[in-house]
């Protein structure tokens, strides 16, 4: 969110509210030779030294975007952005500066000077306000829009109230999956080796002991795959992610926060000690005699 309040109004209006910034916008569409489908893109006028937007445009000509048209349009700083208006066809090329963080939409920023040459307007045009404050001295009816923070979460909001309650019993029953499938394999481990652990319980070695000898060494494997699944998963999903959103208008971008890796480790971690405690109550049920039955 650039601002607290942004206002987009239907002609130029003066206003008193302290800082207020003017800025301007239109909207162009994406003009890639070999795709037919194309994106809507927000461009943005505004002032160089902007205390809403710093940018940090190193001169006038200076265009940043948002990190989306980076990600969506497998671009980088240095390559043209194409684009054209939605009616008459005209088209803009404009050279990449720098990237700019605004996940809202897919979004270009540039001095207001270079704008309104860009655009052909005039020197003093301007689209609307950035403000913190609400503006108050200009007629509702002279605002085509108000946009806040709860404009721009509102869907976000929704799916969080109609799914978020799903997301734990999904992680609940991964949880239970995976303990189920290192609970298997640890059963087939220790059920093949009955024999060599009755004869190690002859030989006078304690369950203890034992347990260190195959639960410890199969942990330390289940969870270094847990450690290398974890980058694995991440490149996975980002590709599978980027693949689906691709076809849609608009981009979000692929976020994990890094605290997820932590719980990841943590519950499968614990979850394997769960696995660990019921699989020593076996090895302590295996008797000595195992080895004597199978000798004869």
């Amino acid at each position: 969110m650039i601002c607290d309040y942004q206002y987009i109004l239907k002609m130029p209006v003066e206003t008193d509210t302290k800082g207020a910034e003017k800025y301007a916008v239109t909207t162009l569409e994406t003009n890639f030779k070999n795709s037919e489908k194309s994106d809507e893109i927000t461009v943005y006028g505004v002032d160089k030294e902007s205390d809403y937007v710093k940018a940090g445009f190193i001169d006038r000509n200076s265009v940043y975007v948002s990190e989306g048209i980076l990600e969506k349009f497998g671009l980088k700083v240095g390559d043209n952005l194409d684009l054209k208006t939605k009616y008459d066809d005209k088209t803009y090329r404009l050279t990449i500066s720098g990237t700019y963080k605004y996940p809202a939409s897919l979004a270009v920023f540039m001095d207001i000077e270079n704008f309104r040459t860009e655009f052909d307007k005039s020197e003093d045009y301007f689209s609307g306000y950035f403000s913190n404050k609400e503006i108050t001295d200009i007629d509702d009816k002279l605002i085509a829009n108000k946009i806040t923070q709860k404009d721009l979460t509102v869907i976000s909001d929704q799916l969080t109230d109609s799914m978020g309650g799903m997301f734990p019993m999904v992680s609940a029953f991964a949880i239970l999956l995976y303990m189920l499938l290192v609970y298997l394999l640890s059963k087939i481990i220790i059920e093949k080796n009955a024999n060599s652990v009755s004869i190690v319980k002859i030989l006078g070695y304690q369950n203890g002991e034992i347990t260190r000898l195959y639960i410890i060494s199969t942990a330390i494997v289940a969870i270094f795959s847990v450690i290398i699944s974890l980058p694995i998963s991440y490149l996975l999903m980002k590709i599978i992610y980027s693949e689906l959103i691709s076809s849609f208008s608009g981009w979000l971008s692929f976020y994990i926060e890094p605290m997820v890796y932590v719980k990841m480790l943590v519950f499968g971690t614990l979850a394997y000690a769960v696995v660990g405690a019921l699989q020593f109550r076996k090895i302590k049920k295996i008797p000595m005699e195992e080895a004597l039955k199978n000798a004869e």
